[in-house]
């Protein structure tokens, strides 16, 4: 199947291995060394201006925990290696900012006056995991729910992904964290 031809990468994944490591490293520091206040560079959507508007990017590298921040290292190392092969770097790379501002603005549209810090790759990692469900629905990878490794279908996998998402919106819109992922 033409589908199974990409789940062998004919090139290293340096973008998304890259970029894994700039956001885990960022979001170490802005934990382990809170007197730089990176966290200053989150969007907020209220103020979504600060900085001339770069946080919708900055964002993206700052996670709020370390759950966050595992489970968006998880599904971007899984399927951002596959897309970045499917689509070339510049493709991919340009695949990931527009999904980054896109979700970023979309939690501006449905919340612009609040003044909780948005952090985290979520939107940018839902458009790759999107991508990636949409353009190879039936080839199956493999999921860790938990601890549990699961089979399962691509297209399964988006709904999961998706799932998640909602479920974290959800736990926000109803006050847990002081930070919006």
């Amino acid at each position: 199947s033409s589908d199974l031809r990409h789940q062998a990468r004919l090139d290293k994944p340096w973008v998304t291995w890259g970029i894994a490591a700039v956001v885990t490293v960022v979001s170490l520091i802005a934990w382990y060394l809170p007197w730089l206040d990176l966290f200053q560079f989150s969007f907020v959507p209220a103020r979504a201006e600060r900085f001339g508007g770069i946080t919708v990017i900055t964002s993206f590298f700052l996670h709020g925990g370390y759950f966050h921040l595992l489970g968006n290292i998880y599904f971007f190392l899984m399927f951002g290696a596959l897309v970045e092969d499917y689509l070339g770097r510049g493709r991919y790379v340009v695949l990931l900012a527009v999904a980054t501002v896109l979700g970023t603005l979309f939690h501006l549209a449905i919340n612009p006056h609040s003044t909780v810090p948005v952090v985290g790759a979520s939107g940018g990692i839902s458009g790759v995991v999107a991508f990636y469900g949409l353009q190879f629905p039936r080839v199956r990878i493999l999921v860790l729910l938990g601890l549990i490794p699961l089979r399962l279908r691509a297209a399964i996998a988006l709904v999961i992904w998706f799932l998640l998402q909602l479920l974290g919106a959800w736990s926000q819109i109803h006050g847990s964290g002081s930070v919006s992922n």
